[in-house]
């Protein structure tokens, strides 16, 4: 199994490649929104760093460049490129971030003329020619799994050769902007290099996980899967599909133990899409880490349908602490407009199964999706109260492009998505019959309602025993607090 420590030994002479995470800009900076979002975006780029493992390995001098974790102006991370000199740019960026990642091209190709940027992620897959259309500082795009598309790419732009042969891209050529078809998705995980964290600043210091994911610090995040069976209605599956595809028990063994002996991390949170999606591969895992007796406490998010007891009690030995499931709604109606494939006493039943084994439970939910109405939002409401839930999140629906919801409301009136505030804490669609003063109040009632509990107020004092750990607990409070009181709109 190759290692990040495996560096191609001849790299090709004068072909550098730097792959970035933009920096964030100043849209929603010293905003209550602004400074939620921050404590929960500081998960490793796991992405990107498969992707310089696969430059790396194919012989590229290979180095990451993540500007949000390094809290970088636009200035400040031009600069340390132009520092890099690199030949070729990617950059990583999601719908929310995509503005910026198009400004910071921009710049690069001021101050390097010569260079060639390439953008990757979930935007661009969901609308490869919208992209380039709309941003002109990038000279092509990848369309879905990047690893082995991205380094066709930088071997045909060495060889000056055409693109049009490559799969999962689009890109410029005279006529206008061309899209091939897509590349098939890679089979075996496991054939694709550990993530090169060693690229990374350092992570015990620079990534981590809201407080409500771990116990023991310092944390990392992981994915070890991709794709999700499941047809939710709301989630984007341009990148990865609808096949779930795991690396194996042995592979993720690996993972855990470099985080563990190389960058001294001592819990993990499963960022996986469905963690739990093949129970073979799960009890694998469970057992391997217990036969090492690894001591490492972790989470994962689960699905409502998917666990049973026997396989809870296996995780609860193998260190899983905390599950997070999307429960969306109290309203089954929406429930079946979001395709979840359960109801609300399916979710009660599951949820009080979950605490029975042991485990702590975060539930999702979705405030604001099509076909919403004051109802439904007091049932959520109401739900949220009845719950023997730890901890709860409360997003706002937002549309993304490659969901199919964004399909069905792009084309309503008075609906005109804008990339730099679809972030699911920012209103950026409202459903017939409500305004956005009313989301905001629904959404600001089920987290006072659940979170000024006593029982909830002593669980969360609780957690302030470990002084480092209470540190960054009354941080993500102090900005939560600030997010929920925030003063409602009328619109």
């Amino acid at each position: 199994m190759i290692t990040p420590s495996t560096i191609v030994s001849t790299v090709r002479q004068g072909r550098k490649v730097l792959l970035c995470i933009p920096p964030p800009g100043d849209t929603l900076k010293g905003s209550a929104v602004g400074g939620l979002l921050k404590t929960a975006t500081s998960l490793i780029p796991q992405g990107i760093c498969h992707l310089a493992s696969a430059c790396r390995q194919a012989g590229y001098e290979t180095r990451i460049l993540d500007c949000q974790a390094l809290e970088m102006s636009l200035e400040e991370a031009v600069n340390a490129v132009c520092l890099f000199n690199p030949d070729f740019v990617g950059i990583s960026a999601t719908t929310l971030s995509i503005i910026h990642a198009s400004q910071f091209a921009r710049e690069i190709k001021k101050r390097i003329p010569t260079v060639r940027i390439v953008v990757g992620g979930y935007h661009v897959s969901a609308l490869p020619e919208e992209t380039l259309k709309e941003f002109q500082s990038f000279d092509a795009g990848v369309v879905g799994e990047g690893e082995r598309t991205l380094v066709e790419l930088l071997d045909a732009w060495m060889a000056s050769r055409a693109l049009s042969g490559i799969a999962g891209l689009v890109f410029r050529e005279e006529t206008g902007i061309r899209v091939t078809p897509r590349r098939a998705l890679i089979k075996d995980l496991d054939s694709l290099g550990l993530p090169a964290w060693d690229l990374l600043p350092r992570l015990s210091r620079h990534y981590g996980s809201s407080a409500q994911r771990y116990r023991v610090f310092p944390v990392a995040s992981v994915i070890t899967s991709r794709g999700c069976p499941h047809q939710c209605t709301f989630c984007d599956r341009s990148v990865f599909g609808t096949t779930f595809r795991g690396h194996s028990a042995e592979y993720v063994m690996a993972m855990i133990r470099t985080l563990r002996d190389e960058h001294g991390i001592r819990s993990i949170v499963f960022n996986d899409d469905l963690f739990i999606a093949n129970k073979t591969r799960l009890t694998q895992i469970c057992e391997a880490m217990i036969h090492e007796n690894l001591r490492m406490s972790w989470s994962c998010d689960g699905r409502i349908d998917r666990l049973d007891d026997d396989l809870l009690k296996l995780m609860k030995r193998a260190g899983c602490w905390q599950l997070a499931v999307g429960i969306e709604s109290g309203d089954d109606a929406i429930l079946s407009r979001l395709n979840k494939g359960f109801t609300v006493e399916q979710a009660r039943q599951a949820v009080v199964r979950m605490k029975g084994a042991g485990m702590s439970v975060k539930g999702f939910f979705v405030m604001g999706t099509p076909g919403e109405t004051e109802q439904s939002l007091e049932q959520t409401v109401q739900l949220i109260k009845r719950l023997p839930l730890d901890e709860i999140q409360i997003t706002l629906f937002t549309p993304f492009p490659g969901t199919d919801l964004f399909r069905a409301v792009v084309s309503q009136e008075g609906f005109t998505p804008r990339w730099d505030e679809m972030n699911t804490a920012s209103v950026s669609y409202v459903p017939k019959g409500l305004t956005k003063g009313r989301l905001l109040h629904y959404q600001r009632q089920g987290y006072l309602q659940f979170y000024f509990r006593p029982r909830q107020v002593l669980y969360q004092l609780g957690k302030l025993k470990r002084p480092r750990f209470a540190v960054k607990m009354l941080r993500e409070a102090f900005c939560f607090l600030q997010y929920a009181l925030r003063r409602q709109t009328t619109q």
